[in-house]
């Protein structure tokens, strides 16, 4: 696959295409009837984790000895009721074989909007909204990865902050994006100065709007994205 590009190629087959990745960084679908492009988001649950297992485990053997994964999911979620899918991922992860480097609580710091209060002023069943969401980082093989001094790039600063186990971020605006679940650039850029060298290879099976893709490029790190989307491939590819 070209570099530097995203591809419009399924997932499962996207991770057969390429290997020696050295970080997967993404935020999947979260099974939310989110309105994708070409995707109704719209699963049964059951049948959405045998997918989740499916494409984590192509991710797998796609990963370098040392790679790493870090995905962005929810803490959790409330449509067909409540499901803790940050830890259905992280069963998942662990049955595969991957090894738990982090769990990053991603604070958003805001709630636009509210429109699920449960019994309003009523304890009956008052509903918690929560402003948080998590990225979840685990390795292939082992924790730790060598690499050459001088193609570290992380400053003092950042590696303070961002070992840090809670990330302030606002998010990305959907509609100045043009995607319906955009992540901010700051998060694929902490993940990437915090857990790659210049010139590792970075892939994101879910590229969506490009985000990943546009802050590799600017980082000299290699990119290969995939989606599923023309329409979204083809954002990506213009955004970069």
């Amino acid at each position: 696959m070209k570099l530097g590009k995203t591809h419009c190629v399924d997932i499962i087959e996207g991770f057969k295409q390429v290997d020696d990745i050295d970080l997967i960084v993404t935020s999947p679908p979260y099974n939310l009837k989110i309105n994708y492009s070409d995707n109704a988001d719209d699963m049964p649950y059951e049948q959405y984790l045998e997918w989740v297992r499916e494409w984590l485990q192509g991710a797998y053997n796609s990963l370098k000895n040392g790679g790493r994964i870090a995905i962005n999911v929810p803490l959790e979620t409330n449509l067909g009721g409540k499901r803790f899918i940050s830890a259905d991922y992280i069963n998942i992860l662990q049955d595969i074989g991957y090894i738990r480097m982090a769990y990053i609580i991603w604070d958003k710091r805001n709630l636009t909007s509210r429109t699920a209060w449960g019994s309003w002023m009523m304890p009956s069943c008052p509903v918690v909204n929560n402003p948080m969401e998590c990225i979840l980082v685990f390795a292939k093989g082992s924790r730790k990865r060598k690499g050459d001094k001088v193609d570290i790039d992380i400053t003092r600063q950042e590696f303070i902050d961002y070992t840090l186990g809670i990330w302030e971020m606002s998010p990305a605006k959907k509609s100045k994006v043009g995607h319906p679940a955009p992540f901010p650039d700051e998060l694929p850029y902490r993940c990437m100065k915090l857990y790659t060298y210049q010139n590792d290879l970075i892939v994101d099976p879910f590229s969506g709007s490009g985000t990943t893709q546009r802050v590799a490029n600017k980082l000299n790190r290699n990119f290969i994205g995939f989606d599923i989307s023309q329409t979204y491939c083809d954002m990506a590819n213009k955004n970069d």
